[in-house]
């Protein structure tokens, strides 16, 4: 599932990360707030997410993303629970940052090696693969997601205590976060490769 923000004033689609980036840059000082909620409805699940740039000189800038998903009846098992430790995400952000055209990346398991395949097609291309610790319910074919918001996820949760990465053949994924004061849960859909 791609996340598409746009501007709130004049509904422009906008590649997110440049355009905040760019936006702090123009207004220093300024505060990121991000508000993010969902609602079940017959049978879709409604999304939103809204993010507010506050310039504390004066005004601000709201950026806006909606999409409605078939609603989950039941979470699947998950075949592969990978610890989200300090050195699986500087792995993973070393390999992302090196190979930034990367939209993918893989896991996979043969019941006791588990790895991540970043930029994983079923065709021969350029990938980075590492080895990870992973507790694993038995064989895992290479599942899919996007590495672009795995790495946004990873970003902003570095301030976590404990995370874990659960990946279901049946293509869904789930990364949960503990902090001190806080517990974070995405949940990613399986992308499809050629």
């Amino acid at each position: 599932m791609n996340i598409d923000f746009k501007t709130l004033l004049d509904k422009k689609q906008v590649d997110i990360v440049p355009y905040i980036k760019g936006w702090m840059n123009d207004h220093p000082g300024s505060s990121i707030f991000v508000g993010c909620d969902s609602q079940s409805f017959q049978e879709l699940t409604h999304y939103a997410c809204v993010i507010v740039m506050h310039n504390p000189k004066g005004g601000g800038h709201v950026l806006y993303s909606k999409k409605a998903v078939p609603k989950i009846k039941a979470l699947p098992s998950f075949d592969v629970k990978i610890d989200i430790t300090k050195e699986f995400s500087d792995k993973f952000l070393k390999a992302k940052n090196g190979m930034p055209e990367a939209e993918n990346f893989a896991v996979t398991s043969d019941g006791t090696n588990s790895e991540v395949l970043l930029n994983y097609s079923t065709v021969n291309t350029n990938r980075i693969k590492f080895s990870v610790n992973a507790e694993s319910e038995g064989k895992l074919t290479p599942t899919c997601f996007s590495a672009n918001i795995f790495k946004e996820i990873l970003n902003s949760n570095k301030g976590a205590d404990a995370g874990i990465f659960e990946v279901s053949g049946q293509g869904l994924a789930r990364a949960t976060f503990t902090g001190k004061d806080f517990k974070s849960t995405y949940y990613l859909v399986q992308l499809s490769i050629q």
